[in-house]
């Protein structure tokens, strides 16, 4: 979490009768950058690959940079073969400016592809009277 932000105040006083400035004062507050994660997510696999390559999940943050250049990596990387099951994906957001964050989600692949079987053709043989 962020713990930082400046404040800097003047205060502007007007005489009611005239108008005139006394003094003045503005507020500026300087925010870090901030990022809004997402929640878990689920993907299905019926390609016969029988594993899902681990896409870039980085459109789904919500990201505000306040002016930092940002860059989000994954872990594991993207386009890694995953298997059916659950598996936990860290995403992490840095800034040139020393931001960091990460988001942390977990990634369920189903297998949804239906099974298949290949039946042998029509197979004839004989046997002798004793049925060997």
């Amino acid at each position: 979490m962020f713990t930082t932000l400046e404040h800097y105040v003047r205060l502007t006083i007007f005489s009611l009768s005239n108008m005139d400035v006394r003094g003045a004062e503005v507020i500026t507050v300087a925010a870090e950058p901030s990022v809004t994660c997402f929640g878990n997510q689920t993907r299905q696999v019926d390609d016969g690959s029988c594993f899902y390559l681990l896409e870039d999940f980085a459109p789904l943050l919500t990201v505000n940079p306040d002016g930092q250049v940002i860059t989000i990596s994954s872990s594991p990387a993207l386009n890694t073969p995953l298997p059916a099951g659950m598996h936990t994906v860290d995403l992490l957001i840095s800034g040139d400016g020393g931001f960091s964050e990460t988001c942390t989600f977990s990634l369920t692949v189903e297998d949804t592809e239906l099974p298949t079987i290949a039946c042998p053709s029509l197979q004839t043989r004989l046997v002798n009277g004793s049925c060997n």
